[in-house]
């Protein structure tokens, strides 16, 4: 009875890892570093990381969802990545676009990362950060001006998480019953 027992709940396991989707997603994380170049933050440095799913990045690098964001700009405190100000976050082939667009009035409460979207005439910004008292618009167009400007900088991609692909766990749960079958055997007299 065990062993038909056994036999059974292996086969079983063995369906459902060829049917689950053999995919781990990966989550890496960048660090950054703004430096305030103009308004009346100018001399200011920021600090930050923000992490995302590579695997989903990977297949679509023009959108890269955000998973989560620090930043050490005091204009940040008390908000988080489904706060209503948060107008965009997303990686844009390797740089972060996002928003933080509270209501307007209090000095430098809005601040945007923004990168240059390509060879058209006005889309010349490169790792840049802006920050003002006038609320954005989404992405920079031509005519668009911030009270202050920075300089982002990135690091390269680290590994800070990796969650096992479906199939693998399911080929490890097998792997248990097959050593649970073999000490519960009964044996010969």
């Amino acid at each position: 009875m065990f062993k038909r027992t056994f036999i059974a709940s292996v086969a079983l396991l063995a369906v459902v890892a060829c049917a689950m989707p053999a995919k781990a997603d990966t989550t890496d994380q960048i660090n950054f570093t703004v430096n305030i170049t103009s308004g009346s933050e100018m001399g200011d440095v920021f600090t930050g990381s923000f992490t995302y799913d590579a695997t989903a990045y990977s297949l679509n690098p023009a959108d890269g969802p955000v998973l989560s964001f620090t930043i050490t700009d005091p204009a940040w405190s008390g908000y988080t990545l489904s706060s209503p100000a948060v107008n965009f976050d997303f990686l844009y082939y390797g740089f972060l676009q996002f928003e933080l667009d509270p209501a307007a009035g209090t000095p430098d409460n809005f601040f945007l990362f923004y990168t240059g979207l390509g060879p058209a005439p006005g889309y010349s910004w490169y790792g840049a950060f802006a920050y003002g008292a006038t609320a954005g618009s989404g992405v920079p167009a031509p005519g668009w001006y911030p009270d202050g400007e920075g300089t982002v900088t990135y690091s390269a991609p680290t590994v800070v998480g990796t969650t096992p692909e479906p199939s693998s766990l399911a080929l490890l749960g097998m792997g248990l019953l097959g050593l649970m079958g073999i000490g519960c055997r009964p044996r010969l007299a």
